[in-house]
């Protein structure tokens, strides 16, 4: 005879649904985007570009934004706040990779940005921070299932 007790068949067979925590956890890891998305900005190169930006900023009256004084700033604390929460959350799952990834590309984004205006090193540190964003998520996601079906 069997005497472990048997799961409702009910319970069993239903899917689990993400709870508030694993939603917080998403969002989280979503920190590290403005990051890398705030220096692909275009500089003044463009005069379709920066009409374009003119029109949308000064509409939603951020017109001042498209000052290199006021981008600087902006972007040193995107990158340092998305460097920030890939840290944090490396941290939890105990990967190290995804912050030193993030921390060369966050290096090429503000050299490629503002030392050396090239705009190729810029789009290539900005796909290696939203490698690392994804990467650093996709750890988490799965430190957080092992969790849960431990």
């Amino acid at each position: 005879m069997d005497t472990l007790p048997r799961s409702c068949p009910r319970c069993a067979a239903s899917p689990k649904q993400p709870g508030p925590r694993q939603a917080k956890e998403g969002l989280r890891a979503l920190a590290s985007l403005p990051g890398a998305l705030l220096p692909l900005v275009p500089s003044f190169s463009c005069p379709a570009c920066v009409a374009a930006y003119a029109g949308v900023l000064s509409a939603l009256g951020l017109g001042f934004l498209l000052t290199e004084q006021v981008l600087l700033p902006l972007i040193a604390l995107s990158l340092v706040l998305g460097v920030a929460s890939i840290a944090w959350t490396a941290r939890a799952h105990g990967r190290r990779a995804p912050f030193i990834l993030a921390i060369n590309a966050a290096l090429l984004i503000a050299s490629g940005r503002f030392a050396w205006s090239l705009p190729l090193v810029v789009y290539i540190g900005a796909a290696g921070f939203l490698l690392a964003a994804g990467w650093n998520l996709w750890l988490r996601l799965q430190m957080a299932s092992k969790e849960r079906s431990a």
